[in-house]
């Protein structure tokens, strides 16, 4: 696994596709058979074949008398335009002539797909080829300026909306917008892109019904129940009865992106927790696929500002549910200021080979897990870009831990100058070098994969139970233990005891101080109440 791939380099070229569908055979004709003399039975099932037939008179009877002319199949195409600097290298494209400017409706395309990157579509060059299609040609335009940002699953941002109920700075409504940022260029034929827009090539080509429902939460109809609201005041008034002292680290802010395990799902996104220092910047624990699509969600218009707030992106382990979504960060990423990664060694061996094919990062400095061990002492680009990182984001001690899971698997830990600490388990079981790098840690952020009595599977994969996890902050002697990486096929809010106090369960967008984690647990008992409600209504919807 450690063995390189051979160098390669990157290729500018763009991709278009184009598509013919399979040619149909023209429809057999009775009324044409008969009047050629043949008589319905088997006879009628050879020429079908295309096979030719002798008549008891002697004369021939060819495939062709009674078959109508074959369908062409249907064209469509699609087309990859990054930017501007692309237009010419299209236009100059032989390959598009016998498809625009024809009158043959054989070759006519009924659909083309336009990926575009900005300006493309304003340009007036891209508009005059695009109108080289026949008129009768759909569409169907990509490109981040001219199509809306809608809520995908509604479902989710219900219950979102929802949970803000209960506090909408924790628990904010996604980010979406049902308008573009700026419309389709005037007289342009065509259809800016939306989820789940179909088009249907055959038996009549055309768009589909859209019959998708238009999320906004300011006119959404209030489905709480009466149980719920009476849930949230309880709650509010219990989180609003004491305040909480001050402490270092109370005004960290932890973002909660990912919080489920394996696979993306409805309702949890996979791993990413974003730790925003103030005044300083902000780390990135983990980042499985979706990671950005999860921060535009959570920061809308402010997404550029905090992705260019992240100086350190933390990878535990080499699942892909950890890190998929590291490089599409480092791409969208301005780097002005260095970007740290802290991953396994292998990690940035397919950082390099990645790097051959896409440029994503100008500015990044990779420091491997198992060069800031306990008890490793840096020395050289490690320990200079370890100082860098230090001074960027303020700590005293950033130190990964080996864990319990797979091979290459690490935890985290983290001190600030200010006097607090952070500690991510990544995937593990209970492990004493985690504890021991946790020791009087402000915050203990532990994976709870499996539910409790689940202990025999916790094993088996290598997991934490809930109460293992809580376990762990209790060993560490952790002022906090936030709870993620639940499994998508278990209860979204496991069961917690009355004496666990000091644990919460994080979930996707969830944005909260520190400080706020103390009151966090007098929310479960609506939460729960809430999604028991929704996993009714998930199954009356699949019921139907």
């Amino acid at each position: 696994m450690s063995q390189q791939l051979p160098r390669t380099r990157r290729c500018p070229a763009a991709l278009t596709y184009i598509c013919h569908g399979p040619t149909r055979k023209g429809k057999f004709d009775p009324n044409a058979a008969k009047a050629l003399g043949v008589k319905p039975g088997p006879l009628f099932g050879r020429l079908q074949r295309g096979e030719t037939i002798s008549l008891e008179d002697g004369s021939a009877v060819q495939p062709d008398q009674v078959m109508a002319p074959d369908i062409p199949g249907h064209i469509f195409i699609v087309v990859d335009c990054p930017n501007v600097d692309y237009i010419d290298g299209l236009l100059a494209s032989r390959e598009f002539d016998s498809y625009q400017d024809t009158t043959d409706t054989a070759r006519q395309p009924k659909l083309v797909v336009h990926l575009i990157g900005d300006d493309v579509l304003q340009d007036p060059r891209y508009q005059e080829w695009m109108n080289r299609f026949s008129t009768s040609t759909e569409h169907v335009v990509s490109s981040e300026r001219v199509c809306a940002q809608p809520v995908l699953f509604r479902s989710h941002a219900v219950s979102q909306l929802k949970l803000s109920q209960l506090d909408d700075e924790i628990f904010p409504v996604p980010y979406y917008n049902n308008l573009p940022s700026e419309p389709l260029p005037e007289g342009l034929r065509a259809t800016a892109c939306r989820n789940m827009l179909k088009f249907q090539l055959e038996p009549k080509a055309g768009f589909a019904k859209d019959d998708a429902v238009i999320f906004d939460h300011l006119s959404h109809p209030d489905e709480t129940s009466p149980e719920y609201k009476e849930a949230v005041v309880r709650a509010r008034q219990a989180a609003g009865s004491k305040p909480v002292d001050a402490f270092p680290g109370d005004k960290v802010h932890i973002v909660t992106l990912g919080t489920g395990s394996s696979l993306p799902a409805k309702y949890r996104n996979v791993s990413a927790t974003l730790v925003k220092i103030p005044g300083f910047g902000s780390i990135m624990l983990d980042a499985g696929e979706g990671t950005l699509g999860q921060m535009m969600r959570r920061f809308g218009d402010a997404l550029d500002d905090e992705l260019n707030a992240i100086r350190c992106i933390f990878v535990s382990h080499l699942h892909a549910d950890h890190h998929l979504g590291v490089i599409q960060l480092l791409r969208r990423h301005r780097q002005e200021k260095p970007v740290h990664v802290i991953a396994p060694r292998v990690f940035e061996n397919w950082l390099r080979e990645y790097s051959d094919v896409e440029q994503f990062a100008t500015n990044m400095h990779v420091i491997q897990n198992e060069h800031i061990l306990p008890g490793k002492e840096p020395h050289g680009y490690v320990l200079e870009s370890l100082d860098q990182l230090r001074q960027a984001l303020g700590l005293q001690a950033v130190n990964a831990v080996e864990v319990v899971h797979c091979r290459w698997a690490y935890g985290l830990s983290v001190t600030h100058a200010s006097g607090w600490k952070l500690v991510y388990s990544g995937d593990t079981r209970p492990c004493d070098s985690l504890v021991r790098a946790g020791q009087d840690a402000t915050l203990l952020i532990h994976e709870a994969t499996m539910e409790d009595g689940m202990q025999a599977e916790a094993r088996t994969k290598r997991h934490a139970t809930v109460g293992e996890a809580i376990d762990m902050g209790k060993k560490m002697n952790a002022r906090f233990t936030l709870l993620n990486h639940f499994s998508q096929r278990y209860p979204k809010v496991p069961t917690l005891s009355d004496d666990h106090n000091n644990a919460c369960f994080s979930f996707d967008l969830m944005s909260v101080n520190i400080q706020q984690l103390a009151f966090l647990p007098k929310y479960t008992e609506a939460i729960r109440l809430l999604f028991n409600e929704t996993a009714q209504a998930d199954e009356d919807e699949s019921g139907q």
